[in-house]
């Protein structure tokens, strides 16, 4: 039973009420980091970071934001699965919030500096509500809002360009998959019994698959408001 967990350093603090029989398929440990897959499979985020931080640490524009960006969101994630906290979910929220903000605030904003504290901006408004209304802590929702408002808002005007980039498409498959195996794991539909190779460790394997694929799709086809 998972409800027999002994007592852990993060028990002092407001755990999240999956919290511990119904939190994902990845079966929960008793020490310091409670989901060790799903925590470390964040290291595929916090690499591209690295890599888009590196290579444009002279530019600084707007890729060098989203290194940034990922590195908050990486170890945002990283912190939720090993301690499933109230304050780990916040984080982690915000940091896929960032995300979204960045890929639609690219093609409005064209100084790196506005785009960074727009993103703080809706980093801020998102935690307002996360406080304060419940029902914008559930994700699949506002990331389903998330897809309507970028078709709509972006694809719409660059439609041939997007339906026919390779790039993007494979971004968008890997996060649609993606975001079915959140559904899955979240709900626990189907856990496979290798503990490594649940949907949530692959999720965030995906969800770096697609953001670099998107950065590709961006600069090859120079999209970017600089």
């Amino acid at each position: 039973m998972r409800g027999s967990l002994n007592a852990t350093f993060w028990d002092q603090f407001s755990r999240l009420p999956c919290f511990p029989d119904n939190c994902g398929c990845e079966p929960l440990t008793q020490g310091f980091i409670i989901q060790p897959y799903n925590t470390l499979s964040n290291i595929f985020l916090i690499v591209l970071a690295l890599f888009l931080l590196k290579k444009y640490s002279k530019e600084k524009n707007h890729f060098f934001i989203l290194g940034i960006i990922l590195i908050y969101a990486g170890f945002s994630s990283a912190f939720l699965h090993l301690s499933y906290t109230y304050l780990g979910m916040i984080l982690d929220f915000t940091g896929i919030t960032a995300i979204m903000a960045w890929s639609l605030l690219i093609f409005k904003i064209k100084s790196s500096k506005n785009l960074f504290l727009s993103v703080l901006f809706v980093l801020f408004l998102k935690t307002i509500a996360m406080l304060v209304w419940i029902d914008s802590r559930e994700l699949i929702p506002f990331i389903l809002a998330f897809i309507i408002a970028y078709y709509f808002i972006i694809v719409r005007k660059f439609f041939v360009l997007f339906y026919k980039d390779t790039n993007f498409l494979i971004s968008v498959m890997s996060l649609l998959i993606g975001v079915g195996l959140f559904i899955f794991d979240k709900n626990r539909i189907y856990c496979p019994e290798i503990k490594f190779f649940q949907g949530h460790t692959i999720w965030h394997v995906l969800v770096a698959i697609g953001i670099y694929n998107y950065y590709r799709f961006v600069k090859r086809n120079n999209l970017l408001q600089t």
